[in-house]
């Protein structure tokens, strides 16, 4: 491997490392939304990515927790090589150093984790050598709104304590992120699992659903909205309906009609994009069915080829978790892959 991850404590760090360049977020690129403030660049959504880098061969950063959550896990990079994981602390900041033998260090960061697992916040970046500006972003922006699908969960697995598989989220794996790779674009993945259009997966309407987290920076704090603007994407996605039919099948009429709704709002926020309308992997038999018809119905009703409707496979998961696979994901990515490619053809 050419380069390596060490994870460290602050304090040890601080004792054995010469002092570096003082600390800039300047050159810090994010593909996704995130908060800038004081305290350094805070992530809440899952699939967010930073990216920064170097003239010199090695570099230093911190990443604190921004909640007491278990299994907040980065996955990082280190000039376009193979991609590592390095597990957060669930109570303290982690500094990690990465050392390079090339002369020049790009690093990218992935936040893995559903947005209900918390926050993290990049606090702190120090180079051995000068930043410099890293590669841009593909001009290419795909938007994908969702649930835990989106999200990434269950493309992972490990064993807990108790000695059972179990999911584990990594949305740098799931589909939206396939898809951003295959067709050389940017991904946002403003997803949050367990939620729904109306309802969550409880059956509870009095919550952050799409239509509530969809316009956040932070999907849980109405104080920091995010503006189109800032990412005018090519093409939106929209897969929900998993949860809101998690408890059963909900009314149509009102169902519809708060779809409907929703669309309008991201036609009015992304005025030049393609919108699909996604069929949901892990919804079958009545349900399914009854859920591809009403998610059809929207996408007529808007009597344009600009809202579409999509259909994808129906993906049963593992015995531990029904969630669809990485390489189910894949598959998915098999089925929307010549309609998203075909709309970025049509810009």
């Amino acid at each position: 491997m050419r380069f390596g991850v060490i994870v460290l404590t602050s304090i040890f760090l601080a004792s054995c490392v010469a002092q570096k360049p003082k600390t800039t977020f300047e050159t810090v690129i994010v593909e996704g939304r995130a908060l800038h403030t004081d305290e350094g660049i805070r992530l809440s959504f899952p699939g967010n990515r930073l990216r920064l880098a170097t003239d010199g061969n090695a570099l230093q950063f911190t990443i604190a927790p921004g909640g007491n959550i278990e299994l907040l896990a980065v996955d990082i990079r280190t000039n376009g090589d193979d991609w590592g994981t390095v597990e957060l602390d669930r109570y303290s900041p982690l500094t990690i150093f990465i050392d390079s033998e090339d002369n020049k260090l790009e690093v990218d960061i992935i936040r893995r984790n559903e947005a209900w697992q918390g926050d993290i916040i990049l606090t702190e970046i120090s180079p051995r050598s000068n930043f410099i500006d890293p590669t841009p972003f593909p001009k290419s922006k795909l938007l994908f709104i969702g649930d835990s699908i989106t999200a990434g969960t269950g493309t992972q697995s490990r064993i807990n304590d108790a000695g059972q598989r179990e999911a584990v989220s990594n949305a740098r794996l799931a589909y939206p992120r396939v898809l951003g790779n295959r067709l050389n674009a940017q991904v946002h993945q403003v997803a949050y699992g367990g939620r729904g259009l109306v309802r969550d997966w409880q059956g509870i309407t009095d919550t952050n659903n799409a239509p509530q987290f969809y316009d956040r920076v932070l999907p849980d704090n109405p104080d920091y909205l995010w503006d189109p603007a800032d990412y005018q994407a090519d093409i939106v996605s929209v897969m929900l309906g998993t949860n809101d039919f998690n408890t059963g099948i909900p009314d149509r009429e009102s169902w519809v009609v708060a779809y409907k709704t929703f669309v309008a709002r991201i036609q009015k926020d992304y005025p030049k994009a393609q919108i699909f309308l996604i069929s949901s992997p892990m919804t079958g038999g009545e349900k399914g069915e009854t859920l591809k018809a009403y998610v059809r119905e929207v996408a007529q009703s808007f009597e344009t080829p600009q809202v579409r409707y999509l259909e994808v496979g129906l993906y049963e998961g593992e015995p531990w978790d029904s969630h669809p696979t990485a390489a189910e994901h894949e598959k998915i990515a098999d089925d929307l892959e010549a309609d998203f490619q075909a709309a970025l053809n049509r810009r």
